[in-house]
């Protein structure tokens, strides 16, 4: 791996704010799924970061669905704090669907030291920056991939999210994570989009809500796919996070994973089950759908196996209750902390705020005792 040449302003920078920032033992370590936000839509409830910031105080704050780096450089002046540095992704460019520019960011008491952003597509990438400006020269871009990882080896797609290292000072390196969702309904419903169409004023032809539904078929296509989608991108990240342990270095993988520990959904091994049909309402999936081997999504399951380079992580979220607001998705934790099971006695078990801050996920806390 390439490590970016630090310039001497840059580290000099670096020692003074380490020197200055006073922390304590404990490190707390937020992550949160802000959603999605462009500048405009943003300043209306900056206050909730500012708020989020006060009642959970945050040293480590870990943010996805973000707008890009104009929007985080606005969380992070509305944060306050007088020593910190951050930096965004660069997965997408910004458009107006928000859909096209999911970024994760990670704003750090605990100075930043070197960046490095894995992209499905490499597209240049943001500085690093702190209070008084930029400070060039730590961020590098490199490909993410998962070529050569047996069993979920799947060339990523262009349009795949990657993930960033972030290393801090402290030898924590953050992964943050936001992986591809499900639909939360059990099956692609036609008449369901035309209902939407209908009450968004379009004109339907009586004729087209006769059409068949895609029904369980499509619904088990699409579910498969996007259970790819996560895996290969879990599968790239959980093995560059492996690399670093190699280095002495504290891996977090975080995020939103989109996934969680529900019966029929954690794997630990490649096969997956097979789906049997099951309700079209807007649900949890259910652990009766799932027959047979071991699930259909082993986005988790492969990180407490060890499938990827032997490295078995402790997900400190298993046990958490519901992290996405609505009960229609799913009644577990989607958003998640993994950590090397060797040194999970170090963070506590994770816990959420009671409250979304204006986002649909609740944020999630664990400390981390160096």
């Amino acid at each position: 791996m390439k490590t970016p040449l630090i310039s001497t302003t840059a580290f000099a920078l670096m020692v003074s704010m380490a020197a200055t920032t006073a922390l304590a033992e404990d490190i707390r370590i937020v992550s949160w799924n802000a959603s999605p936000n462009f500048a405009e839509a943003l300043s209306n409830r900056l206050s909730d970061f500012s708020d989020l910031d006060a009642d959970l105080q945050p040293d480590i704050l870990i943010l996805v669905e973000t707008g890009g780096d104009l929007e985080v450089r606005m969380i992070a002046e509305q944060l306050g704090w007088e020593d910190f540095t951050a930096v965004t992704s660069n997965w997408a460019i910004a458009d107006k669907n928000v859909f096209f520019s999911l970024e994760a960011a990670v704003i750090s008491r605990i100075p930043i030291v070197q960046v490095v952003e894995y992209d499905a597509s490499p597209d240049g990438h943001h500085e690093v920056f702190g209070p008084e400006g930029d400070i060039p020269g730590l961020v590098s871009e490199e490909i993410l991939t998962a070529d050569g990882i047996v069993g979920f080896g799947d060339t990523l797609a262009k349009t795949d999210r990657g993930t960033m290292r972030v290393d801090l000072e402290n030898g924590l390196s953050i992964f943050p994570l936001h992986l591809k969702s499900n639909r939360n309904s059990a099956c692609s419903d036609l008449s369901t989009a035309l209902r939407t169409m209908n009450r968004l004023g379009f004109t339907i032809d009586p004729n087209a809500t006769m059409a068949p539904d895609a029904g369980f078929e499509g619904a088990t296509l699409a579910h498969l796919s996007n259970a790819a989608k996560r895996e290969r991108v879990m599968a790239a990240t959980a093995r560059i996070a492996a690399s670093v342990v190699q280095d002495g270095r504290v891996p977090v993988i975080a995020g939103d994973m989109n996934t969680s520990f529900e019966p029929g959904k954690a794997g630990t091994a490649v096969e997956d089950c097979e789906l049997q049909e099951f309700t079209c309402d807007r649900a949890p999936f259910p652990a009766s759908a799932c027959t047979g081997a071991d699930g259909f999504d082993d986005t988790l399951g492969m990180l407490t196996a060890g499938l990827i380079a032997e490295q078995i992580w402790t997900v400190l979220t298993e046990g958490l209750g519901r992290t996405y607001d609505s009960t229609d998705f799913s009644d577990l934790a989607i958003d998640h902390f993994a950590v090397p099971v060797e040194v999970s006695d170090s963070f506590s078990t994770a816990t959420k705020a009671d409250r979304v801050y204006g986002s649909d996920h609740f944020p999630i806390i664990t400390v981390y005792s160096e």
